[in-house]
């Protein structure tokens, strides 16, 4: 196999690769939303709707609710303008607070790795 044949077979992996990173993306991309009328559709709603309308975070996704131990936790994805991730999630932890008063807050800061 010649030089140039070499070239354009490796592009070929390579697009076909990254079509299938991207649809992989997409696909991880789609989360479970809590439906029905349960205590963990009502917090899910509420925590969405809350934090959903932030201009500094990007997506919202693993929402769980631990109703044994009355906790609740939420990945958020912040914008590239949050520099100290720390005081972010205390400050999305109080806001939250504020609308479940006895809920224990958990807020996982998660990345976007893809931009």
């Amino acid at each position: 196999m010649n030089r140039a044949s070499q070239i354009i077979r490796t592009s070929v992996i390579g697009i076909i690769a990254n079509v299938m990173l991207a649809a992989f993306k997409t696909t991880v991309g789609v989360y479970a939303v809590s439906t029905g009328s349960h205590r963990r559709t009502e917090l899910q709603n509420m925590v969405i709707k809350t934090l959903s309308g932030r201009k500094d975070i990007l997506q919202l996704h693993g929402f769980y609710y631990y109703e044994q131990d009355n906790r609740l936790s939420i990945d958020v994805v912040p914008d590239i303008s949050v520099t100290d991730e720390s005081a972010f999630a205390a400050m999305l932890t109080d806001e939250l607070q504020r609308l479940v008063p006895g809920v224990q807050i958990s807020i996982v800061i998660d990345h976007n790795y893809s931009v």
